[in-house]
């Protein structure tokens, strides 16, 4: 995304309930022309809610969603030319890979034969399956739907298209496989799209622009390096797999106090507005290795290493900094179960979280 894209998307302040349950509350979101946005949320925060409505089969309880300016809550689904790829992936069992990809084809008025036939061509030669043109689909591999069921959604040159889940239902080794051929080929047709999953992993490998939904609101949202790195809350450091926290309570505007083991620690944290005295916060680490020679850091915190996982060019260390307090560190070599460790920080690598 640049800042020459157009926003095409925009939500308002939108709520839904699920029965007596609020599960989307007074959201807010946009998308520009040519963005991949993934929204990223817990299995139930209301993430396959928000794209129905978006595709029109969900009335929200209140709010606007506007489409290049004009609203369109009460334009129906047929009207709104946006496309919506499931987990499931909704395939045709009695009809070939080509014939699925025409489908969406078929039913729009005013294309020829030729020209259906040259659209599903070029689709399939993008997702590497002119091969299979005759092929029934439910004689592929399940990496092999998932590329039939894109190539059909994208078919009718959508406004918009939605993933809800896409890879959902396949194995770690594939789902990786095909993420980079997945993002290849939604880049080539220049189409914004909304990524849904529950997948850090995922959706960090596919979106320009990462959403974070957590009780029915977008809590944060920012590029996948600066919501990774600067998570707005416990919560979100959490569910994006961060373990390196400890609670902390402010002693001046930008100065802190914490339990580091044994260790008392008065830390000076980097933030763009003051602490309040007395604050109760939380710190969260990063990239924090083991050093032999910590003498040149400003800080540093001692641990027992509890255990030790080789990760090909280095070796993540599970350090004990203080009882019940696991900290996931790196070392350029292997350590020994028990070993006491030294682990320098500075500054630099400590983000303040916010309840």
């Amino acid at each position: 995304m640049t800042g020459a894209d157009t926003v095409m998307l925009t939500i308002s302040n939108l709520s839904y309930r699920y029965g007596n349950k609020p599960l989307l509350n007074d959201l807010s979101l946009s998308l520009s022309d040519h963005e991949v946005l993934c929204l990223l949320g817990e299995s139930g925060s209301g993430k396959s809610t928000l794209l129905r409505i978006i595709a029109g089969l969900e009335k929200p309880l209140h709010g606007e969603v506007h489409w290049n300016g004009a609203k369109i809550n009460n334009l129906p689904p047929d009207k709104r030319n946006f496309g919506l790829m499931f987990q499931d992936y909704a395939l045709f069992p009695n009809r070939t890979v080509a014939e699925n990809v025409a489908f969406g084809l078929e039913i729009k008025k005013g294309l020829s034969k030729k020209m259906i036939r040259e659209r599903v061509n070029l689709l399939l030669d993008q997702i590497s399956m002119t091969s299979f043109s005759n092929r029934r689909v439910t004689e592929l591999s399940g990496g092999e739907q998932q590329r039939v069921a894109l190539a059909r959604s994208l078919a009718p040159r959508p406004h918009l298209l939605m993933l809800d889940e896409p890879l959902g239902a396949l194995d770690h080794s594939l789902k990786h496989a095909l993420l980079a051929e997945l993002r290849e080929i939604l880049g080539k047709n220049g189409i914004p799209a909304i990524y849904v999953t529950h997948d850090q992993e995922e959706g960090f490998s596919i979106g320009d622009r990462i959403a974070l939904l957590h009780d029915g609101r977008i809590i944060q949202n920012g590029s996948p390096e600066s919501v990774y790195r600067n998570p707005a809350s416990v919560w979100a450091a959490k569910f994006l797999g961060h373990q390196n926290m400890t609670p902390a309570a402010a002693i001046s505007a930008n100065k802190v106090e914490c339990k580091l083991g044994e260790r008392l620690s008065r830390l000076e944290v980097n933030l763009n507005h003051d602490l309040i005295l007395g604050q109760k916060i939380h710190l969260l680490f990063h990239e924090l290795t083991i050093e032999d020679n910590a003498d040149s850091f400003k800080y540093r915190m001692d641990g027992s290493v509890k255990d030790v996982i080789f990760k090909g060019s280095a070796y993540e260390i599970h350090a004990e900094i203080a009882e019940g307090t696991i900290f996931s560190v790196w070392s350029k070599r292997s350590r020994e179960i028990g070993e006491k460790i030294v682990i320098p920080f500075s500054s630099d690598q400590i983000s303040v979280l916010f309840t």
